[in-house]
């Protein structure tokens, strides 16, 4: 039921992040201390904002390559599963367009104990 309602955008983030300007050092440093202060605060779903990647937007850009996305969309996930957070996070989805779309994610938060 609850993943209807993200895919359908009719469930609201609790707390969202905004990883654009960061370099992939201080993106995963910011995104483990985010997901890590909102599981102690018992929120259950928060967005994490990566955005597409510049070069999926830029194919004149000299670094552009087809099919290539975004190094911090790219790299969201294997933070999250190699990470101590991992036992903490039910799912991680895509964001419904309303949310930021292919720029964004959702995750699921267990709830804290």
């Amino acid at each position: 039921k609850i993943l209807n309602l993200l895919k359908k955008g009719k469930m609201e983030p609790e707390k969202t992040l905004d990883l654009h300007g960061l370099n992939t050092k201080q993106a995963e440093k910011r995104v483990l201390e985010f997901l890590q202060a909102c599981h102690l605060q018992g929120a259950r779903l928060v967005l994490i904002i990566t955005g597409k990647g510049r070069s999926s937007e830029e194919p004149n850009n000299p670094y552009y390559y087809e099919n290539r996305t975004g190094i911090l969309r790219k790299s969201l996930t294997s933070w999250i599963e190699n990470s101590k957070m991992h036992p903490a996070i039910l799912d991680i989805l895509p964001a419904n367009s309303k949310h930021g779309g292919d720029g964004a994610f959702y995750i699921y938060l267990r709830k804290a104990k």
